[in-house]
């Protein structure tokens, strides 16, 4: 359950479209509300106040279709600066980087600020009518509306911003460094258990032979090693008194039946207990930073060889990575 959960957060975290989705379910959720609203308070107070808009169900049709149709030709705008940087980003510094831009929360922001909207505008705009015996128009709901659409403005222009700064090579591979940094402490704790006493039990002391008969857990499946349970795994060994040693790391590809880990003693493994140690192994198409540090190194690595390459040749560029990392 732990891996799986891990898996999931690292998926959403990854996707470019979770935070515009739960935006765009917000944006949904206030149109029902405000037009809910609109149904009980009426239009009375509408004529009070002046400085707000208070036209006819035309003017309100106008004022939404505006709003819908320049957002939707400002998303095409949003969609083709990012594409765009994550092109130059792949081609001048590697595909590993692009990890970076797509989980990028201000960039998700950004995208889900108007697509939000987009379908605030469109679901009022349905709710508009005109006809002699049914005259509605939402007033409060518009003009909220007309406040949102001033939101897009600012969004975009703190976007241009925001990707002008992340394509420089300073910055970025500040974000690597940082983020390895980070997760050191996390994989690598300061102190971790109970000291272990002078005289340490020659059992818990296997020698090579003895690996050489243990019991074999095998992958089964092709992938990248994102992460290990070593809670899991611990209590597994504890409860079974086991002994395991593993055989690779996460951020290694494994193959099918390649193996994972080796158990003594063999006689006390069965199938169900086999199936609980395979368990403790989650795998993947991509390797995960939660519990590979040679990711971010590696993502240096990349960054510093592109510099250098000769279509690129930014040897500054190198100097950066190899001093951060």
């Amino acid at each position: 359950m732990k891996l799986q959960l891990i898996k999931i957060r690292d998926a959403l975290a990854d996707s470019f479209w979770f935070l515009p989705a739960l935006m765009t379910l917000a944006a949904v959720g206030a149109a029902l509300v405000s037009v809910a609203l609109d149904h009980t308070i009426g239009d009375d107070w509408v004529h009070d106040m002046g400085w707000i808009w208070s036209g006819g169900a035309q003017g309100a049709r106008r004022v939404l279709s505006v709003i819908a149709g320049s957002v939707m030709t400002v998303v095409s705008i949003v969609f083709s600066l990012t594409v765009t940087t994550l092109a130059q980003t792949s081609s001048h510094f590697g595909p590993r980087v692009l990890r970076n831009f797509t989980s990028d929360r201000r960039a998700q922001f950004t995208l889900g600020t108007f697509i939000a909207t987009f379908i605030y505008a469109l679901l009022v705009l349905r709710t508009v009518r005109s006809a002699e015996e049914s005259i509605f128009v939402p007033y409060l709901s518009v003009n909220i509306g007309m406040l949102l659409a001033l939101t897009p403005l600012a969004v975009l222009i703190f976007f241009i911003h925001h990707i002008s700064q992340s394509i420089h090579a300073e910055n970025l591979i500040a974000d690597v460094g940082e983020g390895f940094q980070k997760s050191l402490p996390v994989l690598f704790p300061e102190h971790i258990g109970q000291p272990q006493s002078d005289v340490m039990n020659p059992r818990l002391q296997p020698e090579e032979n003895q690996w050489q008969t243990a019991h074999i857990v095998t992958s089964s499946a092709n992938g990248y090693l994102q992460a290990v349970d070593d809670e899991l795994l611990m209590r597994l060994a504890v409860q079974h008194d086991l002994i395991v040693k593993l055989e690779t790391r996460p951020g290694a590809f494994v193959t099918q039946s390649e193996p994972l880990l080796r158990v003594l003693p063999p006689s006390h493994i069965n199938h169900g207990l086999e199936t609980d140690l395979r368990n403790c192994f989650s795998q993947g198409r991509r390797r995960s930073p939660h519990q590979d540090a040679m990711l971010m190194v590696q993502q240096l690595v990349e960054i510093a060889l592109h510099a250098l390459s000769p279509g690129i040749n930014e040897p500054f560029t190198a100097l950066v990575s190899v001093s951060t990392g």
